[in-house]
C-alpha cells in the first residue's frame, strides 16, 4: 500500500504472499511500472531501507552514511513521515479485524479472487470513512508487533535517486533547524 500524508491510501496490490518481500511487490506495481505517468516533477515516495533509492523513491540513510550527524537527524525525521503507512496499516487493521485472519478456505481461484476482493472493500471503506472525517485516534489501533526492517544488500543507486535523498534532507533540515 501507498498513502499521503494525510493517510488515505492511494495505491495497494493484493494478491501476494506476506512473505514476499515488500520492495519485490512494489516492483509489480502501476506505480513502478509506470513511473512517468504515475510521478510528476517532485513527487516522490518515501521508502523504508529494504527498497532501492531511485529518482521517485527516497530511502533513509544506511550505515555508514546514517552516523554522520546530519544524516542521523535526516533518519529520524524521514521516519516520523515514513510511519504514517505503519499507522494507516494498524488503523485498516484495527477497524476491519477480519483482515488479521479472514476465515475463508483458499482451494480455488474463486476463493482467491473472494479474498483480494474482501481486502479492496476494506480499503475502499477505510477512505470513504477517512474522507467523512470519522473519528478515529492513534490510540485506537492496537500494538502490532514491531516490523523488522529488512535490510537488502544495496544495490547502487542512480545519481537521480541521490539527488533526490539530497534535495529532500536539506528540506527536512531547513525546517527541523527553522522551528528550533
Amino acid at each position: 500500500m501507498v498513502c499521503d500524508d494525510k493517510k488515505r491510501i492511494r495505491c495497494y496490490l493484493t494478491g501476494w504472499p506476506g512473505s514476499q518481500f515488500d520492495s519485490q511487490v512494489f516492483d509489480h506495481s502501476i506505480l513502478c511500472r509506470n513511473t512517468d505517468l504515475c510521478f510528476s516533477l517532485g513527487e516522490y515516495l518515501l521508502a523504508d531501507a529494504g527498497y532501492a533509492l531511485k529518482y521517485y523513491i527516497c530511502t533513509p540513510y544506511r550505515k555508514p552514511a546514517a552516523l554522520l550527524p546530519e544524516n542521523e537527524v535526516f533518519n529520524v525525521l524521514f521516519s516520523t513521515a515514513r510511519v504514517k503507512i505503519e499507522h494507516v496499516n494498524g488503523i485498516l487493521k484495527a477497524r476491519f479485524t477480519s483482515l488479521k485472519g479472514l476465515r475463508i478456505q483458499v482451494k480455488q481461484l474463486d476463493d482467491f479472487v473472494r479474498v483480494n476482493e474482501w481486502i479492496v472493500v476494506c480499503i475502499i471503506l477505510y477512505n470513504i470513512l477517512l474522507s467523512f472525517k470519522d473519528e478515529w485516534s492513534e490510540d485506537d489501533i492496537e500494538e502490532e508487533e514491531a516490523e523488522e526492517e529488512v535490510e537488502n544488500e544495496f544495490n547502487g543507486s542512480t545519481v537521480r535517486g541521490d539527488n533526490l535523498r539530497i534535495n529532500v534532507q536539506n528540506h527536512l533540515l531547513r525546517w527541523f533547524y527553522s522551528k528550533a
